[in-house]
């Protein structure tokens, strides 16, 4: 049997590709000219902003109360953009930022991108790297990577970038790389099915001196692992370690934070205390507690509407069962006790002492109560939706978790919050509009059924 190649007509596939490479162009320029019309968006949150500060703020106020207001502005004018989009103020209030820097520092780059001669990542490289440059050189900067930009590809124009930044702040690199080092840190962005990122802001050469060290201490599991392998081969119960060179890296970083003592803590007054405790939360119906019967069926089917046999870690990230029971077999172990219909919180108790209205208000807040906010309840501050001075009681009906930024924001800016009980919240925005924001049940749900099915 033969096979015969399809025939393409070539003037008919060549005004094809035309059409297709005009329309490619064409959507190129289109986007181009949103980003730019975006940039403008954002100039006008910083710029509303900045026009609010000056209404609130006289001569005669200092430099960092003015900042600190700019602030709390900026961040209400830009939660006003947020709350019924896809976006956070704090990703609006960095965009205002930069579109700011656009539009006072390097302007013809706009009109750049409203041309098409550049796209939204040329102009956010170009900015990325412009902090360390004097102002007086910022022409020379900016005009040196648009003429680059226009030829080149974003990921080069970064690196050019980057290299130009370096040459004509020479003498502000030192300065800049304290500055940086000032501001190392670890993070950790939590993924899905119990795995998370941990990443890890540091200087250049001990992070190449981790990547060394890992990389050696997974070569020589690696080879132990083949020459245990040769050795006990031929034991009937022996199972090889399989893991890739990878995993062993992610294993070895692991185990040396977690086993592993940094001098000032060995020398310290911590010396010799347990390196690791941790809290594991077991969010349970409080029938289960009053009927075996209903706890075991509870664990093997998991009630309707729910994720069965899912341990939350602070409520928010979900961890395997066998972790948890690992964790916990080490801990402390505390009991969230959840409404059988709704889901809701009840109360909390903990074998460890703490305080009750805490731990209750943490376990049903979850995170910050902003529309929007995901940072987690236990990094966040009690709030009470009427103040204290005002009369407000110190009562769960009245309490709800705010992050740092969102409680200053409510306290300082025009938003208004009710609490309607239960832990929902109406917010009401500079404007005038409403936002409901509910807690997420915690724990399972048993929900009404009206035609439930034949046994």
């Amino acid at each position: 049997m033969t096979s015969t190649a399809p025939e393409f007509d070539d003037d008919h596939t060549d005004a094809s590709l035309r059409v297709a490479l005009e329309q490619f162009h064409a959507d190129l320029r289109a986007r181009a000219a949103v980003d730019a019309s975006d940039y403008r968006t954002y100039a006008t949150i910083y710029d509303t902003a900045e026009a609010f500060t000056a209404l609130d703020c006289g001569p005669a106020i200092t430099a960092t109360k003015r900042a600190e207001t700019f602030q709390w502005h900026l961040r209400s004018v830009a939660g006003e953009f947020a709350c019924d989009s896809q976006f956070t103020d704090n990703a609006l209030m960095n965009r205002a930022r930069n579109a700011h820097n656009l539009f006072t520092k390097f302007p013809y780059w706009h009109d750049a991108l409203a041309e098409a001669s550049v796209q939204a990542g040329h102009v956010a490289a170009m900015l990325r790297y412009h902090s360390p440059v004097p102002a007086q050189l910022y022409d020379t900067y900016g005009n040196g990577v648009l003429r680059y930009a226009k030829a080149h590809t974003v990921p080069q124009t970064e690196t050019y970038a980057k290299k130009l930044a370096a040459k004509l702040a020479s003498e502000e690199f030192e300065e800049a790389h304290k500055q940086a080092f000032e501001q190392r840190r670890v993070i950790v962005n939590h993924d899905d099915f119990g795995m998370a990122y941990l990443t890890a802001f540091i200087p250049s050469v001990i992070a190449a001196a981790i990547d060394e060290r890992l990389s050696r201490d997974a070569e020589a599991m690696i080879d132990a692992a083949k020459q245990e392998g040769k050795d006990r081969r031929d034991e009937p119960e022996f199972e090889a370690d399989l893991r890739t060179r990878d995993q062993h890296r992610a294993d070895a970083l692991s185990d040396t934070l977690l086993t592993a003592t940094a001098q000032t803590i060995l020398e310290g007054p911590a010396e010799g205390a347990a390196r690791v405790k941790a809290t594991v939360s077991i969010v349970t119906p409080v029938l289960a507690l009053r009927d075996p019967k209903f706890a075991e069926d509870f664990a093997q089917a998991g009630g309707p509407d729910t994720s069965a046999g899912v341990a939350m870690l602070n409520g928010i990230q979900p961890m395997s069962a066998d972790e948890a029971r690992q964790w916990a077999a080490d801990g402390e172990l505390e009991r969230i006790l959840t409404h059988p219909i709704t889901g809701h919180v009840i109360t909390a108790d903990t074998y460890a002492p703490t305080a009750s209205l805490r731990r209750y208000l943490r376990a049903l807040d979850v995170v910050c109560r902003f529309p929007g906010c995901r940072r987690p309840a236990h990094r966040s501050e009690l709030d009470h939706t009427v103040a204290w001075q005002d009369g407000g009681k110190t009562h769960p009906g009245n309490l709800g978790h705010l992050c740092r930024a969102h409680h200053t924001q409510k306290h300082v800016q025009p938003w208004q919050v009710l609490n309607l009980g239960g832990g929902e919240l109406a917010w009401t925005t500079p404007v005038g509009r409403t936002m409901h924001v509910s807690p997420e049940p915690p724990g399972p749900r048993f929900v009404e059924v009206h035609d439930p099915p034949p046994f």
